[in-house]
């Protein structure tokens, strides 16, 4: 079955960044078409149901590589008539393209960012927010580890500004869920080993002797 010739067109972008995102191991880092295939995917399926009621729906992927401007792309995406924007951006660059979008009636829907503020002082009226937030992950880790009797926790946070506020979340749900912090430990980043692609562990695990026997809960932020 074809497409009306008079099909209502539905044009959504996909705006990211698609920067190398540090994790503890290399086999832990997202596929380059991390996101933005599960849109194609979705894309893929609204068309299959839209031939029924007269729609056709369409993704455009703009990748934001090097000092590359997100307000200025998501101007161009309103210009060529994008309405609706997927936006796997970090916060920042999110609350700059939701200010450029605004007056141009240009409805976000944030897929990456997870901080608090976007949902409390930074909040637009012209985001939708479909990533848990810190706070939300927090409390569900915190929640199924109290009731699993593990309320005893060893949290290591990591040295960026990221990590420290996810540490910040867990320290609020260790509170809030009755949960106790026995031991509280900084992994400084000091980059790669070469030989195996892992982080260097050795200045965390000299500075934080435990053993099996305490059965401490490890976290990781």
């Amino acid at each position: 079955m074809c497409a009306s010739t008079d099909a209502a067109e539905i044009n959504i972008g996909y705006l990211r960044r698609p920067d190398l995102k540090s994790t503890l191991s290399l086999i832990q880092t997202p596929a380059n078409n991390d996101g933005i295939a599960g849109a194609r995917l979705a894309i893929d399926d609204n068309n299959t149901t839209g031939r029924f009621l007269d729609q056709q729906f369409s993704l455009e992927d703009v990748r934001l590589a090097g000092g590359a401007d997100a307000v200025a792309a998501t101007i161009a995406l309103a210009d060529r008539g994008v309405s609706l924007v997927i936006a796997d951006l970090p916060a920042d660059e999110l609350l700059k393209a939701a200010d450029a979008g605004s007056p141009r009636k240009v409805l976000f829907f944030n897929v990456g960012a997870s901080d608090d503020r976007l949902r409390e002082e930074d909040c637009r009226a012209n985001v939708i927010h479909t990533a848990p937030t810190r706070s939300m992950l927090a409390d569900a880790l915190a929640q199924y580890l109290v009731w699993k009797q593990w309320r005893r926790w060893l949290l290591v946070v990591g040295s960026h500004a990221e990590d420290q506020l996810y540490g910040n979340a867990l320290r609020r749900s260790a509170k809030r869920f009755g949960a106790r912090i026995v031991q509280d430990k900084v992994f400084e980043d000091t980059g790669w080993r070469a030989e195996n692609g892992q982080r260097r562990p050795s200045r965390f695990s000299a500075s934080c002797p435990f053993s099996r026997k305490a059965r401490l809960p490890t976290m990781f932020s």
